[in-house]
C-alpha cells in the first residue's frame, strides 16, 4: 500500500468489515476497493460468473461453483458475469476453529487458499443448503441458527 496517500485515500482502498454470523443471497457488483473480514465464507455461485482479486492472484468462479475462505485475505470482487446470482455465509473465525476440522483443510484457509468443491454433482444439494441457511438466520429463533452453523460444519467436513 502506498504510504504516501493521504490516510482517508489509504481507507478506501482496503476496507475491514465484520458480517458475524450471516446469509445472503445477491445480485454483485464489483467492489471498488478491496475488503477483509474476520469470518471464513463459504460462497455458491448459483449462475453467471465471479471473479475475485486475491492476493495469491485472479480467481475464476464460474456458475455451479462452491468454494471458501477465510475473509482476513484481503479480497475484491472485479468481474461479475450478466445474470450472476451468488450465495454466501459467514462464521465467525472462532467459530470455526471449536470445529477442529481436519489440519490440512483449516491450515489451508489460514494460509489464504481458496478452497473449492471438485465435484460439481454437489451442487443442487448445496443450493438446498444456502436457501435453508438463508431461512434460518433471517430470524430470531436460536435453534434454527444452530442448526444452520451444525450444518455448515457438516457440509465442510
Amino acid at each position: 500500500m502506498d504510504r504516501h496517500l493521504p490516510v482517508r485515500r489509504r481507507a478506501e482502498l482496503d476496507r475491514y468489515l465484520t458480517f458475524g454470523l450471516a446469509s445472503r443471497r445477491v445480485r454483485p457488483s464489483r467492489f471498488e476497493s478491496f475488503h477483509r473480514h474476520n469470518e471464513i465464507e463459504l460462497l455458491l455461485v448459483e449462475s453467471g460468473g465471479l471473479t475475485y482479486l486475491f492476493s495469491r492472484g485472479r480467481v475464476e468462479l464460474p456458475a455451479g461453483t462452491f468454494c471458501v475462505f477465510w475473509g482476513a485475505v484481503p479480497h475484491k470482487l472485479i468481474g461479475v458475469a450478466p445474470g450472476t446470482w451468488s450465495h454466501w455465509l459467514t462464521v465467525p473465525l472462532p467459530w470455526f476453529l471449536q470445529w477442529n476440522l481436519p489440519e490440512a483443510f483449516a491450515g489451508a484457509l489460514m494460509l489464504g487458499e481458496v478452497l473449492r468443491e471438485p465435484d460439481a454433482a454437489r451442487f443442487p444439494r448445496d443450493l438446498e443448503l444456502f436457501t435453508q441457511w438463508h431461512a434460518d438466520l433471517e430470524g430470531a429463533q436460536p435453534e434454527r441458527r444452530r442448526a444452520a452453523l451444525l450444518e455448515a460444519e457438516a457440509r465442510l467436513r
